[in-house]
């Protein structure tokens, strides 16, 4: 099991970091950095200090940003219930994200509402391309 009875990390062995230190430790630390870059791509501006936080921005970027804590999280439990800290935190994150992004297409397209779906997304800049009816997705 992920968690010992000492309280340490089941991710990088830290002792006594508490609930916080799962957003700070330092295996999750190349999943901000992919945030840092989407959120980039998009004209925002970086959320090392609002791992904890939140973010006071667009309802875009609190997705994002929910989904990267999805992926902590999501990686955190694969620690605690199977030992393995080896959970590739990026690709879980991106993973989320595309299924995210695709869903929410396929929904507007059904209901055609692809300007409510360009407006949330800010038109898609840095993350997809619509193409005739497809959507192409870059993260």
């Amino acid at each position: 099991m992920g968690l010992k009875s000492n309280g340490s990390c089941g991710q990088c062995g830290a002792i006594g970091g508490g609930a916080q230190h799962i957003l700070r430790c330092k295996n999750s630390d190349r999943l901000w950095s992919c945030v840092e870059r989407v959120f980039g791509k998009m004209g925002a501006g970086a959320v090392a200090h609002d791992k904890i936080f939140g973010l006071p921005a667009h309802a875009r970027l609190k997705t994002i940003f929910c989904t990267a804590l999805l992926a902590v999280y999501q990686g955190f439990l694969r620690a605690v219930n199977s030992g393995q800290t080896d959970s590739d935190l990026v690709k879980i994150f991106k993973q989320k994200l595309f299924e995210r992004i695709y869903i929410s297409f396929l929904v507007a397209k059904s209901e055609n509402r692809l300007t409510q779906f360009n407006k949330f997304w800010g038109d898609g800049v840095g993350l997809y391309k619509i193409v005739d009816t497809r959507i192409e997705i870059r993260l």
